[in-house]
């Protein structure tokens, strides 16, 4: 029960959540869906969740450091996201490193698919 009823010392949660959609409604984010069912790879998760968090970069503070792995991540496994979301998420991401470089966020919306 103790476990059920995290105390101050438990930390703090992080929570993720997924979406799905039917390809008539939206275009999949990963090239090949029905290839990479039922679970797609670590690298394919990875390179979805690096270019998700690219895609939104005006939300967050990163650092450096970390738009560098998501950069480095995004483009190490992207082979396994369609080419429009690779080309929208490399797009997100110049963007995202200009505007670091300005020292600052942008204060604009993501790009639409």
């Amino acid at each position: 029960r103790a476990a059920a009823q995290p105390g101050p010392s438990a930390g703090p949660r992080i929570s993720v959540s997924f979406g799905c959609s039917d390809p008539a409604f939206e275009p999949p984010y990963l090239a090949d869906p029905a290839g990479l069912s039922p679970l797609p790879p670590m690298a394919a998760r990875a390179a979805l969740a690096a270019a998700q968090l690219l895609n939104y970069h005006e939300r967050f503070a990163f650092s450096t450091r970390m738009l560098r792995l998501l950069g480095h991540v995004f483009r190490r496994s992207g082979g396994y996201l369609a080419e429009r979301y690779v080309a929208k998420t490399a797009a997100e991401y110049k963007d995202a490193c200009e505007d670091r470089a300005r020292g600052g966020k942008a204060n604009r919306a993501p790009r639409s698919s």
